[in-house]
């Protein structure tokens, strides 16, 4: 068992973790997250959060247990799949813009560049973002209905985006 305190450095990350895996889902496998050679992954379904740690050393299913203001990183040992994440996250690409989520100033800039380009983002994702950093990089796919990349120095996010089209 890891325990995240509300001072330990990696609290962001496992914060961001905890957003984006499954609330209650009927499917066990993304209520947890996976560790897979150096990085963690967590999905509900509909967005995939990942980041780079080193935290945890072995590959498989953990359960975060919240209580107050500390985090606890549990092993699961159900062997339950839980999705190829490496199928849906797309390879950056050369088409991409800046968004600043700092405050809702920024934020209401970021879901306008978002439209201008045909990109209809759930305000609920952006809040996401903004738990691990206010910068991203937002990765254009090269056709519609494409999973949509944000990227930041040691973490990425992908979202299926609804499209006018």
């Amino acid at each position: 068992m890891v325990e995240i305190k509300k001072s330990h450095i990696m609290r962001s990350k496992f914060e961001f973790l905890n957003a984006g895996k499954g609330q209650n889902s009927v499917i066990y496998s993304l209520n947890c997250i996976n560790v897979k050679d150096g990085e963690i992954f967590a999905t509900d379904g509909h967005c995939l959060h990942c980041v780079s740690c080193d935290l945890i050393k072995e590959n498989g299913l953990y359960r975060i247990l919240k209580e107050e203001t500390t985090f606890f990183i549990v092993k699961d040992d159900n062997n339950l799949p839980f999705p190829d994440c490496s199928k849906v996250i797309p390879s950056e690409s050369t088409k991409t813009f800046e968004i600043s989520l700092r405050d809702s100033i920024e934020q209401t800039k970021a879901i306008g560049e978002l439209y201008k380009r045909d990109l209809f983002i759930n305000y609920s994702f952006l809040f996401r973002l903004k738990i691990y950093s206010n910068s991203w990089t937002v990765h254009i796919p090269e056709e519609n209905l494409l999973p949509v990349l944000f990227t930041n120095t040691d973490a990425k996010a992908v979202l299926m985006p609804f499209r006018n089209t």
